[in-house]
């Protein structure tokens, strides 16, 4: 992401959780770091936060994938 991007999410992610907080939603904070699908389609959450979460879902957000050989044991 550019400095834009990185820009954007950052006031979006602070924009989502006061609109949480004001919705007396705070309890679903931590899941902006978490799991923001997760955030955006329960339903308490308002349809602006929806969009919101949808637009930090479309800026991405840093992801890592560990992959291991079949055998490896668990």
């Amino acid at each position: 992401r550019d400095a834009a991007a990185l820009r954007e999410y950052e006031e979006l992610e602070t924009s989502v959780t006061d609109a949480l907080v004001a919705d007396g939603l705070a309890d679903l904070v931590p899941m902006i770091d978490t799991n923001l699908f997760g955030l955006q389609i329960d339903p308490r959450v308002s349809t602006d936060v929806q969009r919101m979460v949808d637009r930090m879902l479309h800026l991405g957000t840093p992801t890592a994938v560990f992959a291991l050989p079949a055998e490896t044991p668990l």
